[in-house]
């Protein structure tokens, strides 16, 4: 069963609660990831990279790092999180085994929430709207992100993880997150500023207090957040720069 890691006294729509998890659990079970260990990569330019993994661990890409795991030698993504704006640019040159991916459209969601429900339909894709995603901010963070930067909430990359906390995923390892190095691992992709780093922080502070499955490659996410650190003797650092 997923962990039921709600905010005390933090109300929520339980007829979306039950019907995501349900959905989005049954999705990732038909491909064999819902117990498995992810590596998760995000896309600061100098991942930390464990040389060692566990066991059948599953490689879990965000938006244009799928493309620096391949740069990297990584395997093809089990599952990569990236936006339906521009989606074939995201995976381009990839085989993607599973993709979810961010929508806006609230009606887009809801067609494929019916599609979901049909018995025997196995689908590559399953989409993710903005309501669901700042629906998994609110069970799994509340409001600790509030105030603390300029964005009304956490990068896309904190949503993932929440994602994973909440369905019950067991290891969680982070690589490719930073809190202070801007620019982008994609040497394409013109964002040099990176954008979410206090509300990250504040999210990354309450995965260390209370995520106990969520851990980090990073040694200065680590040291700033108080994530366990994993196998940092044994990482590797690449350089985008």
């Amino acid at each position: 069963m997923a962990v039921d890691l709600r905010i005390p006294g933090h109300e929520m729509h339980v007829e979306m609660e039950g019907d995501f998890i349900d959905r989005h659990r049954r999705w990732l079970d038909q491909a064999g990831l819902l117990h498995r260990p992810w590596l998760f990569l995000g896309s600061a330019p100098r991942p930390t990279l464990p040389e060692i993994l566990p066991a059948d661990t599953a490689h879990v890409y965000i938006k244009y790092s799928g493309q620096a795991g391949k740069r990297l030698g990584l395997p093809e993504p089990d599952l990569i999180y990236v936006h339906d704006i521009r989606l074939e640019e995201q995976v381009k040159g990839l085989d993607c085994h599973r993709i979810l991916a961010m929508t806006n459209s609230e009606r887009r969601a809801r067609i494929d929430r019916l599609w979901s429900r049909i018995p025997f339909v196995k689908r590559t894709t399953m989409l993710m709207s903005n309501l669901e995603r700042d629906w998994l901010f609110d069970t799994l963070l509340g409001d600790i992100f509030h105030g603390v930067g300029q964005k009304k909430h956490p990068s896309n990359g904190i949503a993932l993880i929440a994602y994973a906390v909440l369905l019950g995923v067991p290891q969680i390892i982070v690589a490719g997150m930073s809190l202070t190095d801007d620019g982008h691992s994609n040497p394409a992709h013109k964002k040099k500023i990176r954008y979410h780093k206090e509300e990250d922080h504040a999210s990354f502070v309450h995965f260390a207090a209370h995520c106990p499955t969520v851990m980090t490659s990073e040694p200065e996410l680590a040291e700033l957040t108080g994530l366990p650190l994993f196998c940092a003797a044994k990482g590797t650092v690449a350089s985008f720069r």
